[in-house]
């Protein structure tokens, strides 16, 4: 036998009494008790007739410890006699050799033989024990029973705390102290909780205790209950991450030219949750949006915890008053770490929200034509140039814009990608066209350029209106 499957010996009053048999020199037997504090005797004898076993007798603690031992050198009997404290002990039977067996010894080959235990323990009276409890990790709690053995007259207390086996506090249950877990008088059973952290981690069983200390009114028999946590999680493999597609409508310029912006969200998605962590690259691309421009540019990490599925990428729209239709940029997964792409760009489409104008010529050419965009032939002063429909951009020798200083020859407006006069920074400004026979003309209020296409847009402008010449 072992600690945990000793046999229990017959108790009755203070008298305790039990017998077994050493049948191979490999056999130990194991014997359970328990005592209130004070003076303990135990007599171990070999069977009356034909006893051959010569008996080794050890006293052990709780905790498995020898207290005491017997083996007297001219007899076959054991006997132990101890003063204990409070508590549950075991009692170790074996057949043991003596001397030389080449001589006038023998070895424990033949010391065989049944035997009878008899002695007397201090009375215990009421005692207390705890159970042993399984469950899944998914249950959300352990919940043990304290019993106690006979009921109390008077309040019986016994502290309650948890500890560590493979299973830690925090990571797979939540710690539990009782400080005087109280059987009021008549109650016999009590029951402790011990939360269970149910996880996605895919895991063996594991195990943890509770253990009873300090008991008033009662002896503890069993003082330790052991609680088994079943995993039952499953390795999810193959996981993939894709990223969705996205749209945002965008805004109009603020007062004074103020930006605004919209935000546009991509999902990245999971296709199952994962037991562990993972992660993933993303950056957004260019497409006929441009960064800076249209919208900002970003990129990082994004980590999956075990358990998430779906995390955010918020991209920021620039609002402007540029009719440009809508426009797309794109936002690349890369770089996957514990899983593999699936859809790796996701479309981000900006929804152009301006128009053109709907008024047609005023002031000096007369009457309106409704709708569309208006005639492009411009009067400056007294004096009046055009610049037709159907010019091209060698009509207009150089562009100064006034709050720059900057001149920009006719050959060089490609240059003009990261200066879109008519965004928030452009407006309001002054410009002057020097045309190719040399005269000067004043264009106020202000007409707007969108030059990242690469081309400006041959249609001509009047003075007063708002130009949107977007390069193709």
């Amino acid at each position: 036998n072992t600690l945990a499957s000793a046999s229990a010996l017959s108790v009755s009053g203070s008298s305790v009494s039990g017998g077994g048999i050493i049948g191979r020199n490999t056999d130990v037997d194991v014997f359970s008790f328990t005592t209130a504090a004070g003076s303990i005797s135990l007599n171990i004898l070999p069977a009356a007739r034909g006893g051959n076993l010569d008996i080794l007798a050890q006293l052990l603690d709780g905790a498995g410890n020898i207290i005491a031992s017997s083996n007297p050198t001219d007899l076959l009997s054991a006997s132990i006699n101890a003063n204990v404290s409070a508590g549950t002990y075991y009692l170790r039977i074996d057949g043991v050799g003596k001397g030389d067996p080449l001589t006038t010894g023998y070895s424990d080959y033949g010391s065989l033989g049944q035997y009878s235990i008899s002695g007397t323990v201090v009375s215990a009276g009421a005692t207390l024990s705890i159970n042993d409890v399984t469950v899944n990790e998914s249950a959300g709690v352990a919940t043990f029973t304290v019993s106690l053995s006979q009921a109390s007259t008077s309040p019986v207390t016994v502290n309650v705390s948890t500890a560590n086996g493979s299973a830690t506090a925090v990571s797979d249950y939540q710690a539990v102290l009782i400080t005087g877990l109280t059987f009021n008088p008549g109650v016999t059973s009590l029951t402790v909780s011990v939360p269970i952290i149910n996880d996605l981690l895919v895991e063996p069983t594991e195990v943890f205790y509770v253990n009873l200390s300090n008991a008033s009114g009662a002896v503890i028999l069993d003082g330790q209950g052991v609680g088994t946590i079943l995993d039952d999680d499953v390795e999810v493999v193959n996981v993939t991450v894709s990223v969705n597609d996205a749209s945002a409508t965008e805004t109009n310029p603020g007062p004074k030219g103020q930006v605004k912006t919209t935000d546009m969200v991509f999902t990245i998605s999971l296709s199952a949750a994962s037991t562990t962590s993972t992660s993933v690259q993303y950056a957004t691309a260019d497409g006929t949006a441009a960064g800076g421009l249209d919208y900002t540019a970003v990129s990082g990490t994004i980590t999956f915890k075990p358990g998430e599925v779906s995390k955010t990428v918020v991209v920021k729209v620039l609002g402007d008053s540029l009719v440009e239709g809508n426009e797309t940029f794109y936002l690349n997964l890369s770089a996957a770490s514990g899983m593999t792409i699936a859809n790796g760009q996701g479309t981000g489409t900006i929804i152009d929200n301006d128009s053109t104008g709907g008024g047609g010529n005023g002031g000096g050419n007369g009457g309106g034509n409704g709708g569309g965009k208006p005639n492009r032939s411009a009067d400056v002063g007294d004096a009046e140039s055009s610049v037709s429909n159907t010019s091209s951009i060698s009509s207009l020798a150089s562009i100064q814009g006034t709050n720059t200083g900057t001149t920009l020859s006719g050959t060089l407006l490609a240059s003009l990608a990261n200066m879109e006069f008519g965004r928030p920074n452009g407006l309001g400004v002054a410009f002057q066209a020097v045309l190719s026979n040399g005269s000067i003309k004043s264009l106020a209020p202000l007409f707007t350029f969108d030059l990242r296409k690469g081309k400006v847009d041959t249609n001509g402008f009047h003075v007063g209106e708002t130009e949107e010449s977007v390069v193709q």
